[in-house]
């Protein structure tokens, strides 16, 4: 017998039911707008011109990279 055997069930989560409504579409043309990463047309993670220009803001600020309290 499982630990979590007497653990109701919750609920589904619907925002991670979008990922499973993009993997049931078989659309050529679908965008996956869920939770996760962005991917290219080729399933690569592009750097996107908006990040890698705050990256560079970043790095010209010199400034320590701690935790928020």
């Amino acid at each position: 017998m499982s630990l979590f055997s007497a653990v109701e069930m919750a609920p589904r989560d619907p925002i991670l039911g979008i990922n499973e409504a993009f993997n049931a579409d078989t659309r050529s043309t679908k965008v996956n707008l869920g939770v996760g990463v962005y991917c290219d047309e080729d399933g690569r993670i592009p750097l996107l011109r908006a990040v890698a220009e705050a990256e560079k803001v970043r790095v010209a600020q010199h400034a320590p990279r701690g935790y928020l309290p």
